[in-house]
């Protein structure tokens, strides 16, 4: 009796849990396998997506970066044609006087030629100047526009002008006087404040084009908007004046004018932060 109800005990704790028998319910082992072979699968093809997404972002960054460096490349490249241009509008204004020189029997003789020499000298410290605003607002760009790009190529096309005007100045011998000589000059010279004004609006209104995030400051535009302006009143003068290009001593007034402006809005100084990397910020020009 009691080995038969040790039988019955011993049968009960090898029953399969919940009464079922191999044949209904099926084999306690097999379920728990399928769900594993099922998580191991998952996880193989769940792992050989996240690797294919991977290969994929990672040739997308390779990309955006390739295409990063090359618009570095290209302003880069600009700016050192700039540089380039610039150097040989300026050698273009000493050649004359190298020619001079040459003729001249002595220092006396060559110093005769003063319309020449002025207006070598005048062309001369003009075009470093608008090469020095140019320097100075490109150095907030990394990337280029299309648009950024016409104006800089305006701005060059003024420049390479400058050597004409300057020649037909002393070719006449007439600086301070021949209204109808100085015209030409001048027209020059507000055509590459125009585009140096262009120029400056293009950048900042492109976040594309600047460096490190940050912009450059409206100084930039109304500094050239200044010399534009005193170029007109310049050029008003040679026209109704008998001073002629004396006018352009006016020039030497953007300092002092811009100092004023700078200090009654400072938010000119003010260069503006790229859209997602925070507000505009005091950061200089």
């Amino acid at each position: 009796m009691a080995d038969h109800e040790e039988a019955q005990v011993g049968n009960g704790r090898d029953a399969p849990a919940g009464g079922g028998s191999p044949a209904g319910g099926g084999s306690p082992r097999s379920r728990p396998t399928g769900h594993r072979e099922l998580k191991d699968f998952g996880r193989q093809h769940t792992s050989k997506g996240m690797l294919f997404e991977s290969d994929e972002t990672d040739a997308s960054l390779t990309v955006r970066a390739e295409e990063n460096d090359r618009s570095v490349r290209a302003a880069e490249r600009l700016m050192h044609y700039v540089d380039a241009v610039v150097a040989v509008a300026q050698t273009l204004l000493i050649l004359p006087l190298t020619d001079a020189a040459e003729e001249a029997d002595s220092i006396h003789d060559f110093f005769e030629g003063q319309s020449k020499i002025y207006a070598g000298l005048i062309s001369f410290i003009l075009i470093t100047f608008f090469w020095i605003d140019h320097d100075l607002l490109f150095s907030h760009v990394s990337h280029l526009s299309t648009f950024v790009t016409l104006t800089v190529f305006f701005w060059l096309l003024t420049i390479v002008c400058v050597p004409i005007v300057t020649v037909l100045l002393y070719k006449r011998g007439q600086l301070h006087t021949d209204k109808y000589t100085g015209l030409p000059y001048l027209v020059i010279m507000i055509a590459s404040r125009i585009a140096a004004i262009a120029s400056a609006w293009a950048v900042r209104r492109d976040p594309r084009t600047w460096a490190g995030g940050t912009g450059p400051a409206p100084y930039h535009v109304y500094k050239n908007v200044v010399s534009c302006g005193l170029f007109v009143v310049a050029l008003l003068i040679n026209e109704f004046t008998p001073i002629g290009l004396s006018g352009l001593l006016l020039l030497l007034l953007r300092a002092p004018i811009m100092w004023y402006v700078g200090r009654r809005w400072p938010e000119i100084h003010a260069r503006p932060r790229r859209p997602g990397a925070g507000s505009e910020t005091s950061l200089g020009e």
